[in-house]
């Protein structure tokens, strides 16, 4: 069964849309549709060495501001607070929680 509950208790995305992006701006890097094994090797090293220096500047203490809106920064804290609720809740009032924090 498929459910992020795990993801908002570990605070970990709840979508893949930061890899879409990735991939998007990989994508224009590159520049074309069907790139040379040669030109696709020689992008993936420039993207290495760019994963390299953002892992040091981690290391360092620099961070990185937060890219989510405020409205979805907002969304995450009250599911983790409901999320402690969940085994000593009706799970009918547990769901109603969260439903009430959805949006269609």
């Amino acid at each position: 069964m498929w459910n992020v509950h795990d993801r908002v208790n570990e605070n970990l995305p709840r979508t893949n849309i930061s890899v879409e992006a990735w991939h998007r701006a990989f994508q224009q890097t590159v520049d074309c549709h069907h790139p040379t094994i040669f030109k696709l090797i020689n992008h993936f090293r420039l993207e290495q060495d760019h994963v390299e220096i953002e892992m040091e500047r981690h290391l360092s203490g620099v961070i990185q501001p937060q890219a989510s809106k405020n409205k979805y920064v907002q969304l995450s804290r009250r599911l983790q607070a409901l999320l402690p609720t969940y085994d000593n809740a009706n799970v009918i009032v547990y769901l109603r929680g969260i439903a009430n924090n959805l949006e269609l």
